[in-house]
């Protein structure tokens, strides 16, 4: 027997005669918020998308919050993946290379 503890949690969200697990409603919400950020600090970058769905993807596996992320590549590139900086840091996170 499970205990209704031991049940999945389920969101209240439909998606035809199926519902999504609470998980994955919240990640698609998340996905939905980091393109719009994208979009609207990169909006004449093509690769917007893709980076958001970069974004969300590494963002949890890493288990860091997804518009944490976004807004530290905000910070730091302005979503532009060539960024580089005058002390050599490169890409979204401008990151530095090790010598």
């Amino acid at each position: 027997l499970m205990t209704d503890s031991a049940q999945p949690s389920y969101a209240n969200i439909s998606r035809g005669k199926q519902t999504l697990p609470a998980k994955l409603v919240e990640r698609n919400q998340k996905k939905k918020q980091v393109r719009e950020i994208v979009q609207r600090y990169a909006p004449k970058n093509q690769k917007a998308p893709m980076i958001a769905d970069l974004i969300v993807r590494r963002s949890l596996r890493a288990k860091f919050d997804p518009l944490f992320v976004a807004a530290i590549i905000k910070s730091e590139s302005t979503f532009r993946p060539n960024a580089l900086s005058h002390k050599g840091a490169r890409g979204l996170m401008q990151v530095t290379p090790i010598a």
